[in-house]
């Protein structure tokens, strides 16, 4: 079995228009709270991933680390990859497609409409749209990486800190 979370990163700063390049926006207070509330969540339901990967934009990468300190994975070894910031599902699917059939559960931290549209293909689940910090977890029937699809996945969950009751 091969298991897959998927996260968007945690509520970031909204600075006025070309003040910071979207690339360098951080996590705001809120999603500063939200990510090891989360990255704690998944840790007490034994979840620990073998790889990570996360967007090099500032505000996927910081929730990556946050979720990272919880779950006891290090730091260090997070996996930025471009095509998770600028290259859409398609490429995310790639990447996850190419992972080492080693390796049985892989995070992957991203950004919307991405997250959403490859949660809904490669789950068959539908999401509307992906909350901020929110996480799914895919389980797939299968011992490769390349094998994987909507035919062989089942949702185990999808949560998101105010389903979880940490805001009002």
């Amino acid at each position: 079995m091969k298991t897959l979370i998927i996260v968007r990163h945690a509520k970031s700063d909204h600075p006025e228009y070309g003040e910071i390049p979207d690339r360098n926006r951080t996590l705001n207070p809120r999603g500063i709270k939200d990510a090891p509330f989360m990255g704690e969540l998944l840790a007490s339901r034994n979840i620990k991933p073998d790889k990570i990967y996360s967007s090099p934009a500032a505000r996927a990468l910081q929730t990556a680390k946050y979720f990272a300190e919880k779950l006891e994975y290090p730091v260090e070894n997070i996996q930025i990859e471009e095509y998770i910031y600028s290259g859409g599902p398609e490429k995310m699917i790639k990447l996850i497609k190419g992972t080492n059939n080693d390796l049985n559960l892989v995070a992957v931290f991203g950004h919307n409409p991405d997250v959403t549209i490859l949660t809904n293909v490669i789950s068959g689940y539908t999401v509307q749209t992906f909350s901020t910090c929110g996480v799914v977890v895919i389980d797939f029937s299968t011992d490769k990486w390349e094998n994987i699809s909507n035919k062989n996945a089942k949702l185990r969950f999808y949560e998101y800190p105010k389903k979880n009751k940490i805001h009002d």
